[in-house]
């Protein structure tokens, strides 16, 4: 993981363990975390992480889809809503 995702000084050893493991099996990956803001700071936030298999399907993925959306409101957004949308139906179809 090249950026500073799931690094700050709040983040759970066990997701980025958990993040890792599942990009090493080519497996999906969700999990809530604290994120940080250029300026500091602490938000919750939602990722998920969706492999994306080449055209026979077999093959180790061509790349992984990241979804992430900001969880620290109570109320959902749209964007959460389509987040969850689209997150399903690539995992469902897994053909982008």
């Amino acid at each position: 993981m090249g950026s500073s995702l799931l690094q700050g000084p709040g983040t759970s050893f066990e997701n980025t363990s958990r993040c890792r493991l599942a990009i090493k099996r080519g497996q999906p990956f969700e999990t809530k975390f604290v994120n940080y803001k250029k300026d500091g700071e602490r938000f919750k936030s939602k990722m998920r992480l969706i492999p994306v298999l080449g055209k026979d399907k077999e093959m180790a993925p061509t790349f992984y889809l990241g979804l992430q959306y900001d969880t620290s409101t109570s109320t959902r957004t749209d964007a959460s809503y389509t987040f969850e949308s689209l997150a399903e139906y690539i995992m469902a179809n897994n053909n982008l």
